[in-house]
């Protein structure tokens, strides 16, 4: 496993497995958090997102997944035009 912190950084950093790169869980600086990726969850987690943190600093280009389209299945394609 390494981690990477950006110099200065005082609450973020990441931890990935150095053989496939892979996200890991990681411990804050002061050993009081555990940020474990979504991804690399199994099964369902008993937990929701209960928050949204940070959120007049999102990008302009965000789009909450609550205003998205949804498919069961691949979208459809677009309609080609002439």
């Amino acid at each position: 496993m390494r981690r990477f912190a950006l110099e200065g950084a005082r609450h973020f950093a990441t931890a990935f497995c150095d053989v496939c790169g892979s996200n890991l869980p990681w411990t804050n600086q002061q050993g009081t958090m555990v940020m474990v990726p979504a991804g690399t969850l199994a099964d369902d987690p008993p937990l929701r997102p209960m928050q949204n943190i940070m959120w007049s600093f999102r990008a302009p280009w965000y789009v909450h997944a609550s205003e998205l389209p949804i498919y069961d299945a691949y979208p459809p394609r677009p309609s080609k035009k002439s």
